[in-house]
């Protein structure tokens, strides 16, 4: 009979010596299980030229393929260095938005048949990123270029990539918007990337994994894109008279 009291004297002492107490508006006893897990940071507001990149590069180092819908245009095209090989597989030698997102699916977390995702993604674009007139014949005002000095690690599989990502942006009001994307009207206050030109290029790489030098390869940024792409997904229709449209000469 001496129990009960003794267990309601257990249970005050506990209440009071976890972080919580005993809230009625949460489980803090869950406390006493063990730390809670680290907040998940927000993603930066692309309300800027800047602030896209910087929410590209976010969801690169998140895994998050949720975000990265919201980065491109509807017309959005990717193109491979010139002189990289891997480029000959995709009709113009770029990817479309489908595709981009395709990639980030692959690579952030399902894998492929024959690639599984990288066990550590960090993708760096440098500290202080210059705002240019967009250099694309026809560009209005509201489209910009940044060209972003780029350093990417995959781990397991191990590659390396560096060089110069260019981008071209355009203001909201301006863009041709994402299927999916819910807005009211045109909107002035954030930003897409329309185009990304890949002028990164590593030596000698093969997709294909049987071929795969480790432990660590220096690569383009198209090729770990081909790696996480076949030619047998759906290709993007003839590239259309959007501004500054091009197949990149650089």
């Amino acid at each position: 009979m001496t129990s009960h009291p003794r267990r309601i004297l257990c249970l005050a002492v506990l209440c009071l010596a976890s972080a919580s107490g005993c809230r009625s508006t949460g489980p803090g006893w869950f406390d006493l299980l063990g730390p809670r897990p680290a907040q998940v940071s927000r993603p930066p507001a692309p309300d800027s030229p800047v602030g896209v990149i910087r929410t590209l590069e976010w969801c690169w180092n998140h895994r998050d393929t949720l975000t990265y819908r919201t980065v491109f245009t509807d017309d959005y095209r990717f193109f491979f260095v010139p002189n990289d090989s891997v480029g000959n597989a995709f009709v113009h030698r770029a990817l479309s938005r489908d595709q981009e997102l395709a990639f980030a699916g692959a690579a952030f977390v399902r894998g492929t048949l024959t690639e599984p995702p990288p066990v550590f993604i960090a993708l760096t674009f440098d500290q202080n990123l210059i705002v240019l007139s967009d250099s694309r014949q026809g560009s209005s005002r509201f489209h910009k270029e940044i060209a972003a000095q780029t350093l990417l690690r995959f781990d397991t599989p191990d590659f390396q990539v560096t060089g110069v990502s260019r981008f071209f942006v355009v203001r909201g009001d301006a863009a041709t918007w994402p299927a999916g994307l819910a807005h009211s009207g045109p909107d002035s206050l954030r930003w897409f990337i329309d185009q990304w030109d890949d002028e990164t290029l590593g030596g000698g790489f093969d997709p294909d994994p049987r071929l795969r030098v480790l432990p660590e390869k220096t690569s383009s940024m198209g090729q770990v894109k081909a790696l996480y792409l076949t030619p047998s997904l759906p290709v993007f229709e003839e590239l259309g008279a959007r501004p500054g449209s091009r197949v990149s000469s650089r």
